[in-house]
């Protein structure tokens, strides 16, 4: 499943069917001419059984022979570094005053950088991570979340402010949208730009130029709500946001820096509001740090150490759990140890071309510099149960 930005401010879904057929079975294939009909349903939603038809079309093409050649597997592996994290706390009776919605509600932001670091050809993007962690009664089908964070480098007062806004619509992943605006127009709730708008309305003024906009993450697991990790009766939506720098950029980019932050999140209850409630808007300062290229030992394979009878990993669990810091370590530690940390666990398949395979769990742990810089003499220790749920198994 693909989500994209398309042409005349349109929005075009994809999906992809795949299959994998052994090459000796795949000759079959070959030299033949297919008929092919299309067609297409559009829902309005999972749970609609309406839909509207769309018109089918048949074609025909076709495959010439050939002779399959069979090569290594090529493989765009991101490696991910979280560069900053904020978080903020609200009640939830002060945003959804009238609607009689009590407990916590928290808007958190991630950003970091991310790159293959087997290919130092490879494009480096910034990635957004937006969550907006509420009661569940606060999303409600069909309405939009509209997260935004606007940023400048600080003490650069003639610098055009950017805002990169992650827009989800609850209920429906494939309808997210990413906008990116650059000027000097305010992004406040009281904003000529804002007020009397609908969301997709918004500081339309200072929308980016194409190249140098954020898109969406092709991935609907990443404008899906969930429940809260944090809060019992929680849901938590998230939206991902990329920019592609079209090359892997230096650590002495202009990019990497301080900078002046605004955060915040609004409610639109449907497309055609132009009404919306509001997280209180934050200001903070963040540092976008250039990632560490430097990934020898970190991965079990890289670059010209790979190990020629290695495949190719296939990964069928990927979990990630944030945590803070101050419930993790307690007593003199809790003082030195503030923020936030993440817990990852990949586990898998290895597959080798001698025609071993091998099972793994590959872990590891995301916590801020200065927290590593006094762990000198520490140990990490991981461990994972595991049990099989089928019990013929």
């Amino acid at each position: 499943m693909s989500l994209k930005d398309s042409i005349n401010g349109k929005m075009k879904a994809g999906c992809i069917a795949e299959a994998e057929i052994p090459p000796e079975d795949a000759e079959a294939l070959f030299d033949i001419t297919y008929s092919v009909t299309v067609g297409g349903r559009v829902y309005d939603s999972f749970d609609d059984p309406n839909y509207a038809e769309l018109p089918e079309q048949e074609y025909e093409f076709y495959v010439p022979a050939m002779t399959p050649v069979q090569a290594d597997l090529e493989k765009d592996i991101r490696d991910i570094q979280i560069s900053t994290a904020e978080e903020f706390s609200f009640e939830a009776e002060d945003v959804f005053v009238d609607d009689g919605i009590s407990g916590s509600i928290k808007q958190r932001i991630f950003a970091g950088f991310s790159q293959n670091p087997f290919d130092t050809t490879s494009n480096t993007n910034l990635e957004l991570f937006f969550e907006v962690d509420g009661p569940e009664e606060a999303f409600i089908n069909g309405a939009r979340i509209y997260q935004y964070m606007s940023f400048v480098k600080s003490g650069d007062d003639e610098a055009d402010i950017k805002t990169v806004a992650c827009i989800t619509k609850i209920g429906n992943p494939f309808d997210a949208k990413v906008m990116t605006f650059e000027g000097s127009n305010s992004m406040d709730d009281d904003s000529a730009q804002v007020v009397d708008r609908t969301w997709d309305s918004v500081n339309s003024e200072d929308t980016a130029k194409a190249d140098e906009s954020f898109t969406l993450f092709q991935g609907i697991e990443d404008y899906t709500s969930w429940e809260s990790w944090d809060i019992d009766g929680n849901l938590i939506m998230p939206c991902r946001a990329v920019f592609d720098f079209g090359e892997q950029i230096d650590s002495d980019n202009e990019v990497y820096g301080t900078y002046d932050v605004t955060i915040g999140a609004r409610f639109y209850e449907d497309e055609e509001s132009t009404e919306f409630l509001s997280l209180p808007q934050q200001t903070t300062q963040v540092v976008f740090e250039a990632p560490n290229t430097d990934l020898e030992g970190v991965y079990e394979v890289t670059g010209d150490a790979a190990a020629d009878d290695v495949s190719d990993d296939r990964v069928y669990l990927k979990k990630s759990k944030k945590f803070f810091l101050e419930d993790v370590f307690t007593g003199e530690d809790s003082a030195t140890f503030t923020g936030k940390g993440w817990l990852k666990l990949e586990g898998g398949n290895k597959l080798y071309k001698s025609g071993q395979n091998k099972f793994f769990y590959r872990f590891s742990v995301e916590l801020p510099a200065t927290v590593f810089d006094s762990m000198d003499e520490w140990t990490y220790y991981f461990w994972a149960k595991y049990t099989a749920v089928d019990p013929a198994l």
